[in-house]
């Protein structure tokens, strides 16, 4: 057995491994090019916030110009991570931080915080199933690879993994709560809703926790009333958590509290009312209780609907995470996982999880023990969430690391108790005695059995658990998913050689309120994975950001099929500068098809041609509709004249390939000029016009009379537009 003294121990030598992992191995990515290279898009909008902070602290900008060009934003994240990233700046630099001072905070902080996650997992895992087991999801959640290790790195500055600590530290106080009585159980459940207001004040979409909760009481609800347990310390330990919440969120004035306060309001109210139901309803028949329950939901949802139609506006919101359709899906990190994703997130784990969640699930009602339906009901939504979008994966590494570890502290039990056991070992198990001369006598006896089965099962777990996290957690944090030397070298050159857009509003200045702001400056337009990159490197005011505001008119611009159209796109967004990279005119640019509302397969689609073994390949075929928009004839042509010297003729038919329809190329004919190929066409229809290179048009192309090219590398082109319209 580990003693009490080893525990900490073995938890700071965890906690220790897991900010290895997080620091070393992504270090020379963050640093290694003598700039703070940060690892995500909107890390850059959360340093710009945090720097500015930082510099006028405590005051926090309202207003922030250079996020969006024309308009600008309002500052209206929640402002816990901001606070507590610039005010540990603030510290540091004994009020006066600099800008490096700021930036290695906003380094090295998240490394940090997704370090100490493994602290109050511990304590979860040690309250639910013990000691062993929370050691052993502690462990798992330090190497677990996927989005939460990558979201808690060096170089990481995003509130997401602000969110896994605060959360997790929340339910870790509603467990102990559940497993408490007296005064104890009302600290307890005062801690829960603190830490559920500070994870509440750190995400606008915090109320899913809230969600997650209040489906958890309910469900407990009715399992008491099954097993005739009075709800009278559940609805207690629901209000005190959501009610202080509540109180909180409203006294902390957050300007976007509405989206907070209606659930829970809801929330407080209806652990209320569990409790009157079941003083109520005690001799109701048991079969009832549950119905009770949802005709009282509904009648309250009708009544909000009727009275305060904008509060279930702003409830029901909050799954929209349920719904994504259309553009949002050429978004990452809004598609769904699945289960072919589950091994490069979580590896083994995810699918003992699974066992252990049948098995929780089945005790939680049996044993009627609150805290594992909790766990139950907290890993189940997670892992709905994530199927719809793959970010929340952040969230279920914990409840996955908890439900492993439970199931693998069972089979290591259950194959120690397997071993043999001597007779005199089973008379000396039975003596309580603990003095000096038994243990002596009890080290003598030779080797134990039981040690040595519960090693070779432990080992075993290593080699099916822990074995392949080790090199997938450091594949995970090695990659560089930052921006590349091209791009800063291209947004530094922006900065240099451009003239200042808003000479009234300095970049670091602290920014005035909207109201009191006039729009001046110009914008730069790019596809919006890069206007945090613009913003934050070059301090010039993007068209478009990853908030996704000014989506739909980049995706206009870059697929415009004329000059025309794309400059009167920068005549009405008051733009002066383009940049585009080989990723927007390959990769991304399906993505800025379907934000313009256009169908991406009129550009380019995939087609399928036999090889000389008759297996059937894949090919990209340009379309001539691509070759004319504003994307390609800047990036590919420099907005110069082309005259094509290779024109095809392709006649594809579909097939069905397991299942699937494809299209499969049966002819092509190769012409060399583009006027040959439209003959053939006229007189031949079942053939289209294709091409299979990004930089040899197939039709002709005049000049671009407003652009001009001002800046270029290897991967990155850079034009100014000079407003004229041809």
């Amino acid at each position: 057995m580990i003693t009490k003294v080893r525990y900490p121990l073995l938890i700071a030598g965890i906690f220790a491994v897991a900010l290895f992992f997080r620091t070393y191995f992504p270090y020379p990515n963050v640093f290694a090019n003598g700039w703070v290279n940060y690892q995500e898009t909107d890390c850059y909008y959360n340093m710009r916030v945090i720097t500015n902070l930082a510099q006028h602290f405590p005051h926090m900008m309202p207003f922030d110009p250079y996020a969006f060009s024309p308009s600008g934003i309002l500052v209206s994240n929640p402002p816990v991570f901001y606070y507590l990233f610039a005010f540990i700046a603030w510290v540091i630099g004994l009020g006066h931080p600099t800008l490096h001072t700021i930036e290695m905070v906003g380094a090295y902080l998240p490394a940090i915080i997704g370090a100490l996650v493994t602290i109050p997992v511990f304590f979860l895992g040690k309250e639910l199933f013990g000691k062993q087991a929370g050691l052993l999801a502690t462990a798992i959640i330090a190497i677990l690879p996927g989005q939460f290790l990558w979201r808690g790195e060096l170089g990481f500055p995003d509130y997401h993994i602000l969110e896994a600590l605060l959360s997790a530290t929340a339910m870790l106080f509603l467990v102990m709560a559940l497993r408490r009585t007296g005064k104890v159980q009302w600290v307890f459940s005062a801690l829960a809703g603190i830490f559920l207001t500070l994870y509440l004040l750190t995400w606008a979409g915090g109320g899913m926790f809230v969600f997650i909760i209040f489906v958890f009481i309910l469900i407990q609800s009715i399992i008491n009333r099954f097993r005739d347990k009075s709800n009278a310390e559940l609805s207690a330990i629901g209000t005190m958590t959501f009610g202080l919440a509540l109180v909180i969120v409203w006294l902390s004035g957050y300007r976007l509290l509405n989206s907070q306060i209606y659930p829970l309001v809801i929330a407080t109210v209806a652990s209320i009312a569990i409790y009157l139901f079941s003083r109520t309803s005690a001799k109701t028949p048991k079969m009832l209780y549950p119905a009770i329950l949802v005709i009282s939901g509904l009648c309250g949802l009708g009544l909000l609907s009727i009275f305060d139609p904008t509060a279930l506006h702003m409830v029901s919101s909050q799954f929209s995470i349920f719904k994504q359709s259309g553009s949002m899906l050429t978004i990452a990190e809004a598609q769904g996982m699945t289960f072919g994703s589950t091994w490069s997130l979580f590896a083994l784990c995810f699918y003992t999880a699974l066992a252990s969640l049948v098995v929780l699930a089945y005790l939680a009602v049996k044993e009627n023990d609150a805290g594992k339906s909790l766990l139950v009901t907290w890993g189940l939504i997670l892992l709905a969430t994530s199927f719809r979008q793959n970010r929340f994966a952040y969230y279920l590494a914990i409840p996955v690391a908890l439900l492993s570890a439970y199931l693998c502290w069972k089979i290591i039990e259950y194959v120690r108790h397997l071993a043999p056991i001597r007779r005199e070992q089973r008379a000396e198990f039975r003596r309580k005695s603990k003095r000096k001369k038994d243990k002596k006598k009890q080290r003598k006896q030779g080797w134990n059995p039981q040690t040595t089965y519960t090693i070779a099962a432990a080992l075993v777990i290593a080699l099916a658990i822990f074995i392949p996290l080790v090199p997938m957690s450091i594949d995970r944090v090695s990659a560089n998913t930052g921006l590349s030397t091209d791009w800063h070298n291209a947004l530094v050159w922006l900065g240099n050689n451009t003239p200042e857009p808003l000479p009234d509003y300095p970049y670091y200045k602290l920014q005035p309120s909207k109201d009191a702001y006039v729009q001046s400056g110009y914008g730069v337009m790019s596809w919006w994975d890069y206007g945090y990159w613009i913003s934050y490197i070059s301090h010039r005011i993007p068209n478009a950001n990853p908030s996704q505001m000014g989506a739909k008119d980049a995706g206009l611009f870059f697929t415009s099929g004329n000059e025309s159209e794309g400059n009167a796109v920068l005549d009405r967004l008051g733009s002066k500068y383009i940049i585009i990279d080989d990723a927007m005119n390959t990769g991304k640019f399906y993505a800025m098809a379907v934000w313009a509302g256009e169908n991406a397969s009129d550009y380019m689609s995939t087609y399928y041609y036999p090889d000389k073994d008759g297996l059937l390949q894949p090919t990209m075929l340009l379309l001539p509709a691509y070759y004319k928009t504003m994307c390609s004839r800047l990036y590919n042509f420099d907005g110069k004249a082309v005259v094509p010297s290779q024109v095809l003729a392709v006649l594809a038919q579909p097939q069905q390939v397991q299942g699937n329809t494809i299209m499969v190329i049966k002819d092509v004919k190769q012409y060399s000029t583009y006027g040959e190929a439209q003959a053939f066409i006229s007189s031949n229809p079942n053939y289209f016009i294709a091409g299979q290179s990004f930089s040899q048009s197939i039709v002709p192309l005049e000049p671009l009379a407003s652009y001009s090219l001002v800046y270029s590398n290897s991967s990155i082109k850079i034009f100014s537009y000079k407003g004229e319209t041809p």
